[in-house]
């Protein structure tokens, strides 16, 4: 964060020669917006599925394409892990048995089939790909770099708990409601088309 603080007047300089000059001041919001949220605790950590979508929440409120999309990669990478855990609920805990304990919980795989998510949803969103000068230049060879990096054996033991307790679940089930209906294409397409469309036609550039 505090490098995407430092380098606000580099990024507005380098967005200036192609749109209108504010990625610098946009990402450093960002990165205030974030920073604010970690420092009042409002940062779920432990819990990637709330993590996501609470990101995604915080990126909705700053101006710009890049926000919207980052928005929209988060948001998506959320509700695929939002996903699984209510398939875990349904299957650890059926109807008119007690809560049971277990050691399942998110794995570096699950976690990473969840970005992945994520970026298709952006290419969707933002009817862009690789090699068209846009943020996933850099996204897409992280990704793939992260997938070979992990081997199953490994992954096996990197589970993140699915925490079994009443608060967790409350927290989950009241944000999941809040977030999950976010950052869809319906809300962030139309942003993109009143604002920096135009700009990324002409320049190839997000």
């Amino acid at each position: 964060m505090k490098a995407v603080l430092d380098s606000e007047g580099e990024l507005n300089a380098l967005d200036a020669a192609m749109a209108d000059g504010d990625l610098g001041r946009n990402m450093a919001r960002a990165a205030q917006l974030v920073l604010a949220a970690l420092k009042d605790g409002a940062l779920p950590m432990a819990w990637p599925a709330l993590l996501f979508l609470r990101l995604a929440d915080v990126l909705r409120g700053v101006d710009g394409t890049l926000s919207a999309l980052l928005s929209v990669f988060f948001g998506r990478a959320g509700r695929h892990l939002a996903q699984r855990r209510l398939k875990w609920q349904k299957t650890r805990h059926p109807r008119g048995t007690r809560r049971r304990c277990s050691h399942l919980g998110w794995d570096a795989l699950e976690v990473y089939d969840a970005l992945c998510a994520g970026e298709k949803e952006v290419e969707t969103v933002g009817e862009s790909a690789e090699g068209q000068r846009t943020f996933l230049d850099a996204l897409l060879p992280a990704l793939r770099v992260a997938g070979k990096s992990i081997k199953p054996a490994e992954a096996e033991g990197l589970f993140i708990p699915l925490e079994d307790d009443e608060e967790y679940n409350l927290e989950f089930a009241e944000q999941h409601m809040d977030w999950g209906r976010q950052t869809s294409a319906d809300e962030v397409a139309p942003e993109i088309e009143e604002s920096d469309r135009p700009a990324q036609e002409a320049n190839g550039h997000v």
